[in-house]
């Protein structure tokens, strides 16, 4: 029989390893190393309450070793009433509840349990008795002035129904260690809540420089537009001074046709002197009309020139915008990036 025990300890020691193993590898990254530490202590405790559990099941299954482990357990043993009175205890349960054996006889267990786990108790008791299976809770020894003593009790009726007997282990290690693990995840969480709501500033701000951004990427598209215009008025200007050109110079030169007539006439007919003459008048105020022309050329070819000087400008003004433009397009990669890198969509495409 003691084999048989020996070898279920040796595959619950076995399997609590393997559990233990399992739970650990299921830690994230996330934890720092000292919260993995924390974590680590407390699988370890609930697979030493695992491995204490069973081994009192298995204790409890079996009358003689019941008889034989009740006092030895690691693990404070109780037989208590369907009153709710201490029957029966073994050492360890007694140094649990701070008491002499002898004293603890016939008192109430309840005693014991704090105000506000008491109902948690109460129901544990009521489930043992009403029940012919293991049941199990978890509440809070209140001894004197001590500090508070978290324990699990493990309980089974027996056969007759007037008595239970209930294992108890303490657990305030474990208890402690999974309030440090919550305040730790509380503190990680407030971070990240502080974390957020930086973010959530951030994103305001890049939201307000897209704003302006957009704003000043209409007013320089206006510009463009208005540049657009102005250059189309200046090719048509350029355009209707050609065409007057042209027909100066066909002037000019039906000009010159008529005075070589003029010329012919005058040679042939010495009598046409007087017309020749007027001719000649004529032709001088031709003269002068051309004269007036070759000056409104150069003044046109004045105003070409101050209107090459003028697209210059409009050159340097358009590469001035088509920068600005690039600058935008710059500062929509980095909102992309500051929006990517806070978890959120990208607002904007960037096609170069």
């Amino acid at each position: 029989m003691g084999k048989g025990n020996k070898s279920e300890k040796e595959n619950l020691s076995k399997n609590a390893e393997e559990i233990l193993n399992m739970e650990s590898s299921k830690i994230t990254s996330e934890h720092s190393e000292e919260t993995l530490k924390l974590t680590y202590e407390l699988r370890e405790s609930q697979s030493e309450l695992k491995l204490k559990n069973k081994e009192l099941i298995l204790a409890l299954s079996n009358a003689e070793d019941a008889s034989k482990l009740f006092d030895f357990t690691p693990a404070g043993n109780f037989t208590i009433s369907n009153e709710g009175e201490i029957i029966k205890l073994n050492i360890c349960g007694s140094q649990m509840l701070g008491r002499n054996r002898s004293l603890l006889k016939t008192s109430r267990f309840g005693f014991f349990v704090s105000d506000d786990t008491k109902p948690i108790f109460n129901l544990f008791i009521k489930k043992v008795f009403n029940n012919t299976v293991k049941e199990s809770c978890e509440v809070t020894l209140s001894i004197d002035d001590n500090l508070p003593m978290y324990v699990h009790l493990l309980g089974i009726a027996s056969r007759n129904g007037e008595q239970c007997f209930v294992s108890m282990v303490d657990i305030t290690e474990r208890k402690q260690l999974e309030m440090e693990l919550a305040y730790q995840n509380e503190e990680k969480a407030k971070r990240v809540t502080e974390l957020v709501i930086a973010n959530k500033e951030k994103a305001k701000r890049v939201a307000e420089l897209v704003i302006a951004n957009e704003e000043k990427a209409k007013r320089v598209a206006e510009l463009v537009i208005a540049n657009k215009e102005k250059a189309k008025r200046v090719a048509e200007l350029l355009i209707a001074n050609k065409e007057k050109v042209k027909r100066v110079a066909e002037l000019v030169i039906a000009e010159e046709e008529k005075a070589k007539q003029a010329a012919e006439l005058v040679i042939a007919n010495k009598e046409k002197e007087k017309r020749v003459t007027e001719l000649v008048i004529a032709n001088e105020e031709k003269a002068k009309r051309v004269a007036e022309l070759v000056i409104a050329e150069e003044k046109r070819k004045s105003e070409e020139e101050k209107l090459k000087k003028e697209m210059e400008l409009r050159k340097r003004q358009m590469k001035l915008m088509v920068d600005r433009e690039l600058t935008i397009i710059e500062i929509k990669r980095e909102v992309n990036e500051l929006l990517k890198k806070s978890g959120l969509e990208e607002k904007y495409t960037t096609n170069v």
